[in-house]
């Protein structure tokens, strides 16, 4: 059971954060989401977030290349700095 509250409690986390955003001033075609793993550096792309067919991102994982790399460099850019 803990590991399906963590998972919920994250997709929730997820859509607050992708709410703060927007609310702030951020267009939703800019909010995708990521994951950082510090222990290993790496990051992910997988998100309910980036479900987006009418964005041509139709699975949970971002699609685009250059888009991956982007995001890429913004997270490497704020956690690595």
């Amino acid at each position: 059971m803990l590991k399906g509250e963590f998972l919920r409690e994250a997709a929730n986390f997820t859509l607050i954060a992708k709410a703060v955003l927007i609310e702030g001033g951020s267009a939703q075609k800019n909010v995708w989401g990521a994951d950082w793993f510090s222990h290993s550096k790496e990051v992910t792309f997988e998100s309910l977030i980036n479900i987006r067919p009418r964005d041509g991102n139709s699975s949970l994982e971002v699609q685009s290349v250059d888009l991956r790399n982007r995001i890429e460099e913004i997270v490497r850019d704020h956690f690595e700095g």
